[in-house]
């Protein structure tokens, strides 16, 4: 066979014979056979990969998060959700080497870790090798949730990773908040379990309809049996319905029916052992993966998986005097804060949330919120693939680039198509304005036409699954006779390419607020120095005539082609410079009319930070796919 790295040729049967995930509950990562992984030095065209040389593999440690061994009366109380964080984990690591406690993993750690669990514990203190900065840089605090006194204890070395290694990442709304206002950077991240990616396994039974002793079945080893296609899946999986009631009786007591439980049955063999227990969150996940048509559960760790396979979930609420109680912990802490709209939501005699899905005989649409979980993916990898070790092994098991879960969700009446003309390096402020682009319409597809920039500086925007496309253009071909005397041929290139290609030009300025309805009327607005800000014309309009008239008028003002009803803002130097600094300057009660805004070239060009909570820091930072790129720092 050939190294997961590329080309190099591997045929030492040996180095696997003391390697078998599936006879040993150990972790002893020195058996892995990693010659698998190596490879000849990674190529300048990135046509081969190179973790690392084995002697340093062999000492470098990868944890991820979970819970030693318990009593076996507790395994009844014990929410498998926790092993699925740590699934999610493992998927980007080359070999996991350790299981780390979730609430005390850093203390006395050295290796690389993947936080995306409860965070902050009382009960220890870090010593100060936990803060030095070569231990700090292995921690990834990708997607954390804590309350305030777990925060209060770690408050420390929380304020000491953001500023010398990075913003945290948030699993909930109200954890984000409460970093804010210690004045910790952070930023909303959703759940790490977004990003699981995997089969599963084959189970070696039959029986569907065992109820939640489904999954005493064995796993097959190997797994050579192909995976169902999503369209052939028959089974509607329960697991923890809060009220069973917001289900109909005849899809409850469906004979597609498959009834789970997200904690650990007592019965479950070895269910006080660490291992024990990833065995049955191991076979939850392969039902999702290998039955599943659809997902009706109380439970964010179920629905965050099932959602990251592909798998549509409905996610019952509760409707009665216990509303703010969801199996395995209170609502009221803000667990589930920011996470509910990813799925179809069920709640029974609320307007707008009873059921709509009739006996689910047909196929399950996915809610139009995977476009949300598709941006929290996207961070996530634009996060993880600064760190070489999860880059690559991401791209060796083939994680990235990401399918979208939203790619058939098409949203019609809108616009598809995008144009940027960029002539240098890709800025922050210009991958925000592209991001904003598809934050807003997440099936488009945007080009950037140039001829100095390469395919590869978009790499965010195409491993997570959106369609961008490089495109260069010749000049010459643009222009015909009757234009070239006339216009300078590069102020007007935006409007050439529009009348080949149709759809919207936006400046590297400008950024999309809204979703763009497809027949709003053809025209152009100008920024005060006279080139284009935006600009929309159908594919062979006869009106970019009109908008390229409009460009030999006075280039002192920003101007428009014609009496457009569409709002577009194009915001001069001092109004830009208040809109990144000054929190009391806004840009009036008709924002939700407005369908971008352009900020000012040279002013918005040179800001390294924006101020939080201003208008721009509304418009730029909050509107952002890249979202653990943090461009704002806080009011003094």
């Amino acid at each position: 066979m050939r190294t997961l790295g590329g080309s190099k040729e591997f045929c030492d049967v040996e180095a696997f014979s003391s390697y078998d995930p599936y006879e040993d509950d150990g972790l002893n990562a020195t058996n892995f056979p990693f010659e698998f992984f190596n490879n000849d030095p990674a190529s300048e065209d990135r046509s081969s990969l190179l973790l690392a040389p084995k002697e340093m593999l062999m000492t470098e440690k990868f944890a991820v998060p979970g819970v030693g061994d318990i009593e076996k009366q507790h395994c009844r109380i014990y929410n498998s959700g926790d092993d699925v964080q740590s699934y999610a984990s493992a998927g980007w690591m080359p070999f996991i080497s350790e299981i780390r406690n979730k609430v005390s993993a850093l203390h006395n750690y050295t290796g690389y870790y993947i936080g995306n669990a409860y965070f902050g514990d009382l009960s220890f203190k870090l010593t100060d090798a936990d803060y030095e900065y070569e231990n700090m840089q292995k921690i990834t605090l990708a997607s954390i949730f804590s309350s305030a006194p777990g925060i209060n204890g770690m408050e420390g070395y929380l304020r000491n990773y953001t500023n010398r290694v990075g913003p945290f990442g948030s699993r909930s709304t109200v954890t984000d908040s409460l970093l804010k206002a210690r004045k910790i950077k952070s930023y909303f991240s959703a759940c790490l379990t977004l990003t699981l990616n995997m089969e599963g396994a084959v189970l070696s039974s039959n029986a569907a309809l065992q109820k939640s002793r489904y999954l005493q079945n064995n796993i097959l080893k190997p797994n050579t049996t192909k995976l169902p296609s999503p369209e052939n899946k028959t089974k509607i999986i329960f697991i923890d319905v809060v009220d069973p009631q917001a289900v109909p009786k005849s899809v409850w007591d469906s004979e597609n029916a498959i009834h789970l439980k997200a904690n650990v049955e007592p019965w479950y063999p070895n269910c006080e052992k660490t291992m024990g227990r990833y065995s049955y969150s191991y076979k939850l996940l392969s039902t999702y993966a290998n039955q599943a048509k659809v997902v009706i559960t109380s439970r964010i760790h179920a629905a965050l998986p099932a959602t990251a396979l592909g798998i549509p979930v409905i996610f019952v609420e509760n409707s009665g005097s216990r509303s703010n109680w969801l199996p395995g912990g209170k609502q009221l802490v803000g667990r589930v804060e920011g996470l509910l709209d990813m799925f179809h939501r069920v709640q029974r005699n609320m307007d707008g949330k009873n059921w709509t899905f009739g006996n689910l005989t047909g196929v399950v649409p996915r809610s139009d919120g995977v476009h949300l979980a598709d941006r929290y993916r996207a961070s996530f990898w634009n996060r993880l693939k600064k760190t070489h070790y999860y880059r690559d092994s991401a791209k060796m098991f083939g994680m990235v680039p990401f399918e979208r879960l939203g790619r058939n969700n098409i949203e019609i009446g809108v616009q598809d198509i995008f144009h940027f003309v960029l002539e240098s390096d890709l800025t922050w402020q210009t991958k925000r304005s592209i991001e904003h682009v598809f934050y807003f319409h997440p099936n488009c597809k945007v080009f950037v036409h140039s001829n100095d920039i390469s395919t590869t500086e978009f790499e965010a925007f195409t491993e997570a699954g959106y369609n961008l496309v490089v495109q260069s253009y010749d000049l010459n071909l643009l222009h015909d006779e009757e234009l070239r005397d006339d216009f300078q041929r590069r102020a007007t290139l935006p409007l050439l390419l529009l009348r080949n290609l149709g759809g919207v030009y936006l400046s590297k300025e400008t950024l999309v607020l809204k979703t763009i309805a497809v027949d709003i009327e053809e025209g152009v607005f100008l920024q005060e120095n006279g080139d284009i800000a935006m600009a929309f014309h159908y594919q062979d309009s006869k009106n970019v005539l009109n908008s390229l008239a409009l460009m030999t008028k006075s280039r002192s003002i920003a101007e428009t082609s014609g009496n457009l009803s569409w709002s577009f803002p194009v915001l001069s130097n001092v109004d830009t410079l208040k809109c990144i600094e000054d929190i009391k300057w806004g840009l009036g009660d008709d924002m939700k009319d407005k369908i971008a805004v352009s900020l000012h070239p040279s002013s918005y060009e040179s800001i390294k930070t924006i101020k939080i909570d201003t208008e721009c820091y509304k418009i730029v930072e909050k509107l952002c796919i890249f979202c653990d790129e943090i461009h704002w720092d806080f009011n003094e």
